[in-house]
């Protein structure tokens, strides 16, 4: 259940990290329109596979579930932090502590991204739900009418062979 708390999470979080603040440096790096492409097109089709699955796909969202993308959002922080002492390279540009007080912003404002888009999606769930509860109930009358037992059935079924 933890694992499938990812997906809405990243699908925003990374879209708005590409396009906020590694953009800007790819398409000043890259000279090969090629490798632009790839990097700028897999961000954007992934955000709209994610949010496909979550509008058509009965995921349970519940806002306590928060917390662990926040966790492994620290733990990928923790990882650039080892890959930056092996190789001296930082992952992401942002993520240079050389910057001082700017540093410390975007760390800070990529777990508020994330929170945020965590309640956008937990919105979009909430909104899917009422949108299901309102057809169903428009296609098969009251959505909230219990369902009938096995013990019920039997007994509709017994009394329509007695008559």
């Amino acid at each position: 259940m933890l694992i499938a708390t990812l997906p809405p999470i990243c699908s925003i979080v990374t879209p708005v990290v590409f396009w906020a603040l590694i953009y800007g440096y790819i398409k000043n790096q890259v000279s090969n329109t090629e490798q632009w492409w790839l990097a700028t097109s897999v961000h954007a089709v992934s955000f709209f596979m994610m949010i496909t699955e979550v509008t058509f796909t009965k995921m349970v969202c519940v806002p306590r579930m928060v917390l662990f993308p926040l966790f492994v959002l620290i733990l990928y922080t923790c990882l650039t932090f080892i890959i930056f002492a092996v190789d001296h390279a930082w992952v992401y540009p942002f993520l240079d502590w050389s910057q001082g007080a700017k540093a410390a912003i975007w760390y800070a404002l990529v777990a508020l991204v994330a929170v945020i888009g965590f309640f956008l999606n937990y919105g979009v769930h909430q909104l899917r739900d009422a949108v299901a509860r309102r057809v169903h109930r428009r296609v098969h009358g009251n959505f909230e009418q219990p369902t009938p037992t096995d013990k019920e059935l039997e007994a509709e079924n017994d009394a329509a062979e007695q008559v």
